[in-house]
């Protein structure tokens, strides 16, 4: 019994030393557990895994390339309908159209049966250098045939396209001349324009027709209104209708000559971007006139920062239709094959605050067909069917009130045309009629024409000429056996009028006489001009910001 009571004595004592020792010498560090993985990360790893899976395991080679940019073009169309994806080609150009230039070889065309024919030769540019003149017919580029279904892709565009400095050769058959003329065209920088046109509608109120928002609209525009000036232009018409938009700089710069010192123009900002404030340096040239800015639903992004400033600030009428609704602004990022993604970084606001942003929410295809399934339903065709809600609304400092929440919405609401184009018009374009005719004549009597009508001004004006040439266009259409020509002709006599008009001023004049006879036949111009004329118009006369 002794010896057991010892023994347990005995380990209990050696027990307490060891926990003693134990208690006195450092425990080993345990291990830190492994730190979480984000779920960016842990999405990142299950991407690379699946591509890895793929070329591992997939019954055919792979194109790791295709299988990259399908990738992405997926994962951004999981964000915004704005974010997107652009291949090196892609992305050139649309860069070309930013900046306001390409490298070609300056010309226009049209296809007549299976042939393109030349119907505007940019004047001093490389193919006018060469030789090459309005109703020559494309036959050859290079040692490849031109004609047939295979040039109405893009493909003589392509062709024609290229590094300035480097020749092409193209063949040629020139009407009165039988043999074909092989003309060798070294390319060149090709400016093109963002203001389409401008001109006086009558003594004091001059027109400018934007088309979008490049790198030289800003001084594009300063040039027009220079000239505009030297009319006495007094009130002006700024048509913004079927812009859809380009850089958000050009836009503050241009609404900067609208507004008064410090005025807001615009503010941005998103999740991990900061508020961002862009003002009015109160420098700008037509900061008193009287001001119409027209709209449609096609008129986007920067049109709508610089329609929405004038409206915010009861510096102008807002006329047309409910704009397009897009308030995001997208940052490029350059990948390193050369393809960019444009991603949406931040919102824009107008100066009241408002987000113009459409939702997007049903998807992208959604989104695009939303504005013209309104336009056929009729919405448009006055304020109430709109259902605007009270939180979208806003107050100008005239206590003006405008709303946000899907586009630009007017001052003046004007319905869309929703009236179908006259099988007449159909028939005529689809053998392309206008420019068979308008060239017929204008390759036999051009110089004759120039003397009698030296502008486009003088050629609109004569009523009694545009009424011989539409009657000749009848007989021209009838005798290649149009039809509606016999039957439909009186009814559908004015869009015929203005379609001709719109053909003979490009082949006569250029690009910005042709818009300008569209223009002629726009009542909304004379609508805007016949406003600022009206002294009962008293809505106009008390919102015009003088700061």
């Amino acid at each position: 019994m002794r010896k057991s009571i010892l023994i347990i004595f005995w380990l209990l004592i050696t027990i307490g030393n060891a926990g003693a020792q134990g208690f006195l010498r450092p425990k080993p560090a345990e291990p830190e557990p492994p730190a979480r993985k984000t779920e960016q990360q842990v999405s990142l790893e299950k991407v690379s895994r699946v591509y890895d899976i793929i070329n591992q395991n997939y019954v055919d080679p792979v194109n790791n390339r295709a299988l990259t940019e399908q990738a992405i073009i997926a994962m951004l169309k999981q964000l915004d309908p704005h974010s997107v994806y652009f291949t090196a080609e892609q992305i050139k150009r649309a860069n070309e159209e930013l900046e306001g230039s390409f490298e070609g070889i300056g010309i226009e065309f049209q296809y007549f049966d299976d042939t393109a024919v030349v119907v505007l030769v940019v004047s001093g540019g490389p193919s006018a250098r060469a030789g090459m003149k309005p109703g020559d017919r494309i036959l050859r580029i290079g040692n490849e045939d031109a004609t047939g279904p295979k040039s109405e892709s893009g493909w003589i565009s392509k062709r024609v396209r290229g590094e300035k400095g480097t020749p092409v050769q193209i063949t040629v058959l020139r009407p009165g001349i039988r043999e074909p003329l092989l003309l060798t065209i070294t390319r060149d920088r090709i400016t093109t324009y963002s203001v389409d046109t401008w001109y006086m509608t009558d003594s004091q109120t001059g027109y400018i027709k934007i088309s979008r928002f490049m790198r030289t609209t800003v001084r594009e525009f300063e040039d027009a209104l220079k000239e505009l000036k030297k009319k006495n232009v007094e009130n002006l018409i700024l048509d913004l209708r079927g812009n859809t938009g380009g850089l958000m700089n050009a836009a503050i710069q241009l609404a900067d000559h609208f507004l008064g010192n410090n005025r807001l123009i615009v503010y941005t900002q998103g999740l991990n971007s900061a508020r961002t404030d862009y003002r009015a340096t109160g420098r700008g040239d037509f900061r008193k006139g009287r001001l119409v800015v027209l709209i449609d639903e096609n008129s986007a992004s920067a049109s709508e920062i610089l329609t929405g400033a004038i409206q915010d600030w009861d510096r102008g009428l807002v006329m047309g239709r409910r704009s397009f609704g897009k308030g995001l602004v997208q940052k490029p990022y350059p990948l390193p094959d050369g393809s960019t993604i444009r991603l949406t970084i931040a919102r824009y606001f107008t100066p009241t605050g408002r987000s113009i942003q459409r939702p997007y929410d049903k998807g992208r295809d959604k989104y695009f067909e939303e504005m013209n399934e309104k336009i056929r339903r009729g919405i448009y065709s006055n304020i109430d069917s709109l259902n605007l809600h009270d939180s979208l609304k806003r107050i100008t400092p005239a206590g003006r009130v405008v709303y946000g929440g899907g586009g630009i919405l007017p001052d003046i609401l004007v319905p869309a045309d929703t009236a179908k184009t006259p099988a007449l018009i159909t028939a005529l374009n689809r053998k392309n009629l206008f420019y068979r005719f308008a060239l017929s004549v204008v390759l036999g009597s051009r110089d004759s024409l120039l003397r009698e009508f030296p502008a486009v001004e003088v050629f609109l004006a004569s009523q009694e000429q545009r009424n011989m040439l539409t009657e000749q266009f009848r007989g021209y259409a009838t005798a290649w056996g149009i039809e509606e020509a016999r039957t439909d002709w009186t009814r559908n006599q004015l869009p015929v009028e203005r379609q001709l008009a719109t053909v003979f001023a490009k082949l006569l004049y250029g690009n910005k006489a042709s818009v300008q006879a569209q223009c002629y036949f726009d009542p909304l111009i004379g609508q805007a001009a016949q406003i600022m004329q009206d002294a009962t118009a008293s809505e106009f006369y008390k919102i015009q910001d003088t700061n």
